[in-house]
């Protein structure tokens, strides 16, 4: 019984890994360096990747200057198409992350301003969804926005 619980638990632990490896910046070859064109809009400093465990995947990092040090929006790519983790930096620290699937935000979308989260919002398929939070510099909750199929329903300030 123990032989099977730890096959059990060693093939979950690996299944897991080969899917992070799609967003694992190690299975990523250089591709090219300089200008990129990213969501309709010209970035310099740009670095493009793509998978070497599959070529539909790529990842677009957007950097502050020409020394390629400090990233400062990271995108993931399936077929030519945002998809899959974005992470956002000021001056090295995150700023934001979220999540697109097929070309749209999907998913929760975090910003941070300092040491605490600024925001919380939902996305699904691109329409803004559910409950939006927004919190002051010191992390207290300070408004609720709700969100129906992209329409603000309810508003609440504290």
């Amino acid at each position: 019984m123990n032989r099977l619980l730890f096959f059990a638990g060693l093939f979950a632990v690996l299944t897991s890994c080969a899917q992070d490896d799609k967003y694992n910046l190690k299975y990523y070859k250089e591709l090219s360096r300089g200008s990129a064109m990213i969501e309709g809009a010209p970035f310099e400093n740009t670095i493009i990747k793509q998978s070497t465990k599959d070529t539909n995947y790529s990842v677009k990092i957007i950097f502050d200057d020409s020394t390629y040090r400090v990233p400062q929006t990271i995108f993931y790519y399936f077929k030519g198409k945002t998809h899959g983790p974005f992470t956002s930096f000021v001056k090295g620290r995150i700023y934001a992350k979220g999540y697109y699937k097929n070309g749209q935000r999907d998913g929760e979308r975090i910003t941070y301003g300092g040491k605490f989260m600024s925001s919380k919002s939902y996305y699904k398929m691109g329409v803004k969804t559910g409950v939006w939070e927004y919190y002051d510099n010191k992390g207290k909750l300070i408004r609720k926005a709700f969100y129906d199929d992209g329409q603000l329903t309810q508003d609440v300030t504290y």
